[in-house]
């Protein structure tokens, strides 16, 4: 869920500093930048687990233990009441969110949670789950139907972290089993067929379970080896979902009727030893009081914040900044905040200061960057160039930077963009390919440049996106056009017009 903004401001502060609550402390990892309101102890823990955590998926899904990825952050917040009044009325039933973004995806996830039955959905299911949608997208980025995005995380969710240090995967989740054995289940057919689904849907608690027990089925299934595997790369392929699904798995009503048998058989589960997975580096520092004070600003500014929140945020972030006037966190939060409500000599300052403290931040370049277009319009964008590829040198791995250095080309008089920004883009892609709205950019870029083959690559999984969206409509409406042009190449001046349609208001927004 990577939406509604509105109600935000509303609560945030109602978690920054809570009353009688442990300091807030960071713990670092490989993959994780943690942030909670616990004792150190407690977060160095969190941290182990989702190390190990990762360290199995790794294991299983057979990548590198030792490849390199940009750490995601995750916030613990006080508790799912305060997720749902972040999100709105429209999640009343979201317990965590994952947010995918080219600046930095992130985790928020409950401290805690007020289920106290047994068998009940908790904070570290919450969390597992939503890690899970991160490693499967940053990982194996592909055209995945929804239910399988879904499934996986579900199957994952379950883990559980025995005393001896290993982990077993695939337990049954208990809060699901009143879907799983609803008699208006939704079929194996409706699941292998649907596109992108409503999170405010009434059966939205079945479609979980039905997609837990369908990813479930596919993993210790003998009998159905490769099937997912063959189902998925015909998606890929450019197959309608009901295509690819009846290729993949034959009679649908036979697998559907296997499927119910399953429900009441014995379920397997796996186990990954201690020894197979490595002992996680983890250092933890507690936060100084700018940095506690900025956690519910970042993860507004994080997750992007709404136009009508612009001026406000800013206020907000001013107030907080004053009393930290040489922290280089305050400062770049400050600079952020004032350039996306249109102050960019006040953004210019703060931004002048903190590389004062840290003269190669290369978000701060990057914000320089923006700024200088802001005050002189597209043509500003040939003069930000420097900027943005000291911002480039500063953090090689940064997608922002990259994609920047693109768009600079954008500008009155100026020739297309060189290979070298194309490249950039590509670049971009791999570092972050989780974002939906990097993808259609860098796809519809693509195709303008009549690369269609890399564009289709690009442009498939945004498309899939389970939840739809913008992006995901508009990824879908380059493909039938980028289609038309593989056929008649009379057609392609018609699918660059269309994917410059798409540039102008993703990059060039008025």
């Amino acid at each position: 869920m990577t939406q509604i903004h509105r109600l935000i401001a509303l609560v945030l502060f109602a978690f920054a500093v809570p009353a009688g609550a442990a300091e807030w402390h960071r713990a670092a990892t490989a993959h994780f930048e943690i942030y909670a309101d616990d004792d150190a102890a407690e977060v160095r823990a969190r941290a182990e687990r989702l190390e190990r955590f990762d360290a199995v998926l790794r294991l299983v899904s057979g990548i590198n233990p030792d490849q390199e990825t940009r750490p995601i952050t995750v916030f613990f917040v006080r508790d799912v009441e305060t997720i749902r009044r972040m999100l709105g009325p429209a999640f009343r039933n979201a317990a965590g969110f994952y947010s995918p973004r080219t600046a930095g995806s992130l985790i928020v996830a409950p401290g805690r949670t007020s289920w106290n039955q047994e068998g009940a959905m908790t904070s570290e299911t919450v969390l597992l789950h939503e890690y899970a949608h991160h490693f499967l997208l940053q990982n194996f980025a592909a055209a995945y139907p929804p239910w399988f995005v879904e499934g996986f995380a579900e199957f994952y969710a379950t883990s559980v972290f025995n005393r001896d240090g290993s982990v077993t995967i695939g337990g049954i989740p208990l809060f699901r089993v009143p879907n799983l054995r609803a008699s208006e289940g939704i079929s194996a057919e409706d699941l292998l067929t649907t596109g992108a689904i409503d999170p405010r849907s009434r059966t939205l608690e079945n479609f979980y379970a039905r997609s837990w027990l369908l990813v479930h089925y596919l993993s210790f299934s003998s009998s159905r080896a490769g099937q997912r595997a063959r189902y998925i790369a015909a998606i890929e392929q450019g197959q309608p979902l009901e295509a690819a699904a009846q290729s993949a798995f034959g009679d649908l009503r036979a697998f559907n009727a296997e499927l119910r048998r399953y429900i009441d058989s014995p379920i397997a589960t796996a186990t990954v030893a201690a020894s197979s997975l490595p002992v996680p580096a983890v250092t933890v520092a507690q936060l100084s009081s700018a940095e506690a004070a900025l956690i519910p600003l970042r993860i507004e500014l994080m997750r992007g914040v709404a136009d009508e929140r612009k001026a406000a945020f800013a206020a907000q972030v001013r107030a907080v900044a004053a009393g930290f006037p040489a922290d280089p966190n305050a400062l770049f939060v400050l600079a952020e905040a004032e350039g996306i409500a249109g102050r960019p000599d006040a953004s210019d300052e703060a931004a002048d200061a903190l590389l004062a403290l840290v003269p190669n931040h290369a978000r701060a370049l990057l914000r320089k960057a923006r700024n200088l277009e802001a005050r002189t319009g597209a043509a500003g964008r040939i003069a930000a160039r420097p900027l943005i590829v000291r911002a480039n040198r500063a953090d090689p791995r940064d997608p922002l930077p990259l994609l920047a250095y693109y768009r600079s080309f954008r500008a009155a008089g100026q020739p297309a963009a060189p290979e070298m920004a194309l490249d950039g883009l590509l670049l971009a892609v791999q570092l972050a390919p989780q974002v939906g709205d990097l993808r259609l950019v860098v796809g519809a870029a693509l195709l303008k440049a009549g690369e269609i083959d890399a564009a289709e690559r690009v442009l498939r999984p945004a498309a899939y996106a389970p939840h739809g969206g913008s992006p995901a409509e508009q990824a879908q409406a380059l493909l039938v056009i980028l289609a038309a042009a593989r056929a008649d190449a009379a057609a392609l001046p018609a699918a660059a017009a269309a994917a410059e349609r798409i540039l102008v208001q993703r990059l060039d927004p008025a």
